[in-house]
């Protein structure tokens, strides 16, 4: 979301990278909208950010396994469920998970890059 607001540089360079390989959780597209609503972004922006993630990211679905996986990286780092599952997201296709998201700030897991 940082990136479609303009506020952060880091995430501006990693998503327009010509070489990288971005993927997001299906529920990212939840987190993006929420988020952007909430600050009163007008709807043709958030409509336009929702289509550029379409464009630039492969999707990762939800799944059964991934679902139950979530669940214990819940558990065992205390995660709210959308967080453990958009981590999962990341963690099954072995990629950093980029978030600004200030519930990761107080977690150490691997492959989580904070902007």
């Amino acid at each position: 979301m940082l990136y479609f607001l303009g506020e952060s540089e880091k995430a501006k360079g990693l998503f327009e990278a010509d070489d990288a390989e971005l993927y997001c959780s299906v529920l990212s597209f939840f987190e993006v909208k929420k988020g952007m609503e909430r600050k009163k972004v007008p709807k043709a922006q958030v409509s336009e950010a929702l289509d550029i993630m379409r464009r630039k990211c492969i999707v990762v679905q939800l799944t059964e396994e991934l679902c139950i996986k979530a669940a214990e990286d819940s558990i065992e780092h205390n995660l709210y469920a959308i967080d453990s599952l958009i981590y999962r997201s990341a963690a099954d296709k072995a990629a950093t998970l980029v978030t600004a998201d200030p519930d990761f700030h107080k977690k150490k897991l691997k492959n989580v890059l904070l902007v």
